[in-house]
């Protein structure tokens, strides 16, 4: 698949190629994909609350010895997640349909719960954290995004950031360094915000096309480059 990506930086629209970038025509550190979610493999209406973890799709850290994963947890049981098939392009890697998505439901059952990314980030910085989202009436509203280098002890990046409503939208999230070159990279949000009863499934957020960005070192950057020229090579042998 080509790792073309879209990302809205401060207002910037920028387009990541292949291992390039550039923004209106100018040149930018090139980015990779580390991880990639979009649930469309995933079995629709599964139900669940607890620990739903999902492999990644795609990306740099697909697979390896510490394999990026993504798991929701409402920490109560019942039916408070499900994977549905109402998906968005809005922030799919290039080819990537809108198939599933990701269902927080049952609304006050979310406040306090949390989406975890973990990956490792070792040869690589300036990590972004990037989804499609739309909250509906009286589903979570806002999230507290926070990392970790360890899974236990979680830090806070700046202010909790809006999901949006009405349609789904883009959704950025910048550790800035915080996880420049860490084997063991975690990314959390922390969901609040919802008023309605946990007997109402319509109280509820979706998510889709999560997708972990990253600069790699120069010294990566090149591994990268080497890779990929073998890769075309090999496809173009007879």
């Amino acid at each position: 698949m080509k790792l073309s990506y879209r990302l809205i930086v401060a207002g910037v629209f920028t387009t990541m190629v292949g291992l390039g970038a550039s923004v209106q025509g100018a040149t930018i550190d090139p980015m990779v994909t580390v991880g990639a979610w979009h649930f469309n493999d995933a079995e629709p209406y599964t139900s669940s609350g607890q620990g739903d973890t999902f492999l990644a799709d795609d990306g740099l850290r697909k697979a390896g010895d510490f394999p990026a994963t993504l798991v929701f947890d409402s920490g109560n049981s019942g039916t408070n997640f499900q994977v549905e098939t109402a998906g968005t392009t809005v922030n799919a890697l290039d080819g990537v349909p809108g198939g599933n998505n990701a269902r927080l439901q049952r609304g006050e059952r979310w406040n306090n719960a949390i989406m975890t990314a973990a990956f490792d980030a070792s040869g690589l910085f300036d990590v972004f954290l990037t989804f499609a989202a739309q909250s509906f009436p009286g589903g979570v509203t806002t999230f507290q995004p926070s990392y970790s280098t360890d899974g236990i002890t979680f830090i806070d990046l700046g202010l909790p950031q809006s999901l949006p409503t009405g349609s789904y939208q883009q959704v950025v999230v910048d550790t800035g360094a915080a996880l420049d070159g860490v084997e063991t990279a975690f990314i959390r949000l922390t969901f609040s915000g919802a008023t309605g009863a946990a007997s109402n499934t319509g109280a509820r957020a979706l998510i889709d096309n999560v997708v972990i960005l990253a600069v790699p070192e120069p010294a990566s950057l090149a591994l990268f480059g080497v890779g990929a020229m073998l890769m075309m090579a090999r496809r173009r042998e007879p």
